[in-house]
């Protein structure tokens, strides 16, 4: 949630801070948008053959690069585009891969999940542009790229730790 905000609330600044018009830049935002509506209606017949936990790793490991793409000043445009094709089934999907791989503690896990996406939606935007103030509007990609992989590391995370066998001690 957190880096859908950041993009949909920096990537017109950014935009803007290297050269592109404001109507252009605004209107990068509504491609964002689209993209991801466009994207999470697409995905549902993916996840009938695919699993949710490639579905989330593979949408966080394409808005990592996508993002990190938006450094490159010609790209920046496209690649805020993708990562609304690739943000889009994370939450969605994130849902589903917990609730199926928490059997008879899903509700917990979900209540969980969607009170730290309800935290990561409050402070991150907060914190977006506390970095962006610090280090400058040039680097936004390079913050959202951060969030989004920290995003991918705790579902890395929760992915390793699923494939251990029971008894076993993940840190070992």
């Amino acid at each position: 949630m957190g880096a859908e905000a950041g993009v949909t609330g920096w990537a017109p600044t950014h935009l803007k801070a290297v050269g592109y018009s404001a109507t252009f830049a605004d209107a990068t935002t509504s491609a964002f948008w689209l993209c991801l509506t466009a994207a999470r209606f697409l995905v549902v017949p993916v996840t009938m053959r695919v699993s949710p936990r490639r579905i989330v790793l593979a949408g966080l490991s394409v808005s990592c690069g996508a993002l990190a793409l938006a450094l490159v000043t010609p790209a920046a445009p496209y690649a805020y585009a993708l990562a609304g094709l690739a943000l889009a089934p994370v939450w969605p999907t994130g849902l589903a891969w917990i609730a199926e791989s928490r059997p008879g503690g899903h509700a917990t896990a979900i209540n969980y999940l969607l009170a730290a996406s309800m935290l990561g939606g409050a402070t991150l935007p907060y914190a977006t542009g506390w970095i962006i103030g610090t280090v400058g509007v040039r680097a936004t990609p390079a913050v959202l790229t951060g969030f989004a992989a920290s995003c991918l590391t705790v579902f890395g995370l929760i992915a390793y730790t699923e494939r251990q066998p029971p008894g076993v001690d993940p840190g070992t």
